[in-house]
């Protein structure tokens, strides 16, 4: 499996992550007097299944996310293409079926490219010409074709690390369901958070969290946000009341719904990181063997990673 980072821990355990792109999308120039000007974006209309909050994934354009990570749903004599029913529901263990799925069971990590063979889960590395999840008709996101589509690795890139004040409209967090139950992931806000958030809204910002973006000596993996201090899930908790409030201003989570692997040795399929590690395609290959994926976990987050396209990982469109 590909590493993207190194992180040693006081308890000697270490974790890896896969090489990160950090070239930095340019800026748009000043005109010749100097005065700062506010971007032109170009977005499409919402549809059913639209969060309201808009996010620049360019210098010229906007997107509106989905409602949730997609789903791939078996029926009892059909299938169909959904988005989870809330932004922080994750499938688990049901993915463990995806080798022969029962009637009435969905999964939600998906090889990449995987949109006309949404099951396929063995080990092969061909990446092959890429067929968007976004084409196929969703059942409660209009339910039409070419509606969706997932982002290009420059997108996620430009999104974290390229959009104005893009390190202040991201951080770390979770989502009390009860006093127990917690889901792990990070929030990211829309393009014009300071102007609708709450009054009294408390949050700590990739930037508040000293997450820093660079290289570190040693470490194989560069253009990634990074702080290995802490425990950067803990930093924002916000239970349902406060949830629904956010969402219904645009905000986005992604949870940490880990990653499916498929052991070609013993053909067994298995989970790992779910509610720690966070791994999303986009819709770009990185080379004949490989695909780009926005990957995060507790203490750092690299938006442009990438992996084997036989890894099982979450799949969250746009608009």
């Amino acid at each position: 499996m590909n590493k993207f980072f190194y992180f040693i821990a006081a308890t000697l355990i270490a974790v890896s992550f896969a090489s990160c792109e950090q070239n930095k999308p340019s800026q748009p120039k000043d005109d010749d007097d100097d005065s700062p000007k506010e971007p032109t974006y170009y977005h499409k209309d919402p549809v059913e299944g639209c969060l309201p909050g808009l996010f620049a994934v360019s210098e010229t354009q906007q997107v509106y996310f989905s409602k949730g990570n997609l789903w791939y749903s078996k029926l009892n004599f059909d299938s169909r293409w959904e988005f989870a029913v809330q932004q922080y529901r994750v499938l688990g263990e049901s993915n463990l079926d995806i080798a022969d799925m029962p009637s009435y069971s969905a999964i939600d990590l998906f090889n990449w490219n995987t949109a006309n063979d949404p099951t396929r889960h063995e080990a092969d590395d061909y990446v092959g010409d890429f067929e968007d999840w976004g084409d196929k008709p969703i059942y409660n996101g209009g339910n039409t074709e070419g509606l969706w589509r997932t982002l290009t690795g420059d997108e996620w890139l430009y999104l974290f690390h390229g959009r104005p004040n893009a390190d202040k409209l991201f951080g770390h967090g979770c989502i009390a369901e009860n006093e127990i139950d917690t889901v792990n992931g990070v929030f990211l806000f829309p393009d014009n958070w300071e102007e609708i958030k709450p009054e009294g809204f408390e949050f700590q910002s990739c930037a508040d969290m000293g997450m820093v973006w660079g290289k570190q000596d040693g470490v194989v993996a560069e253009g990634y946000y990074q702080n290995i201090f802490f425990y950067g899930y803990r930093q924002n908790v916000y239970d349902m009341d406060m949830w629904q409030k956010l969402e219904e201003l645009g905000v986005v989570f992604l949870p940490a719904a880990g990653l499916r692997t498929w052991k070609q040795d013993t053909y067994i399929v298995s989970l790992d990181f779910i509610n720690t590690y966070g791994y999303y395609w986009s819709a770009s290959a990185a080379g004949d063997r490989s695909a780009y994926n926005l990957l995060f976990a507790w203490f750092a987050l690299c938006p442009k990673a990438y992996n084997g396209p036989h890894y099982g990982c979450a799949v969250r469109l746009v608009r």
